[in-house]
């Protein structure tokens, strides 16, 4: 109203390009440049990739969600599994250290699954196995980066209802806090309710990224 013209930071230093494609589509009119390239963001070892230059994998998990006890969150315990061997065989692979790896999920409730799951015999306290994981809500994670991000979308219900996944902003945040690497844990079958999700969905099968090599092995 003051006359001042916006200026979009036009060049990303952060994502491999084939994970700032989409967002970059949908969320930004195609006006973001790749300040790197994918030479610069090398696929994070430990994991069997469906095509080696596009270090993204999509897991369809129909994991029920389940209300959290508290009454005011949800969790899902089918893709908290799926995301704790994810990590464990990225771990292993030796090319990833515990802090290079963050796990969102847009509920709360979901980060307390997946704390216990970590958590257990105070394993992410300092000198602890996974000393070092962050997990946090999407939300938590705005400003922040790793060189691999685990996503856990949680809602899978047969109403379509997605929730805080509606949200394009929260959305946009989750995919693109990864340097080298992004997996998305979700129930395709509830995400498609959602028109943006069904957008992410749908360029994602559309290259071959829906990852059910690694769910049916």
């Amino acid at each position: 109203a003051m006359g001042i013209e916006p200026m979009l930071l036009d060049t990303q230093y952060r994502m491999h390009p084939a994970i700032s494609d989409f967002p970059n589509r949908t969320f930004y009119d195609g006006r973001l440049v790749d300040g790197i390239t994918a030479a610069d963001r090398p696929n994070p070892a430990g994991l069997l990739w469906n095509d080696w230059e596009v270090p993204m994998a999509f897991l369809p998990v129909n994991g029920d969600e389940l209300l959290s006890p508290d009454g005011a969150s949800k969790e899902n315990p089918a893709e908290a599994g799926w995301v704790a061997k994810i990590l464990e065989n990225l771990l292993q692979a030796g090319d990833l250290e515990e802090a290079d790896i963050g796990i969102i999920t847009p509920y709360s409730g979901q980060v307390r699954t997946l704390s216990d799951i970590f958590d257990s015999n105070k394993e992410r306290e300092q000198g602890g196995r996974f000393a070092g994981l962050e997990i946090n809500t999407v939300d938590g994670y705005q400003g922040q980066e790793k060189e691999i991000i685990i996503f856990s979308a949680v809602r899978s219900n047969p109403d379509g209802v997605v929730g805080f996944l509606s949200d394009q902003r929260r959305l946009n945040v989750a995919i693109t806090r990864a340097k080298r690497g992004l997996v998305v844990v979700g129930d395709p079958r509830t995400l498609r309710f959602d028109s943006t999700w069904r957008s992410w969905l749908d360029w994602a099968e559309e290259r071959g990224l829906f990852a059910w090599h690694l769910v049916n092995d």
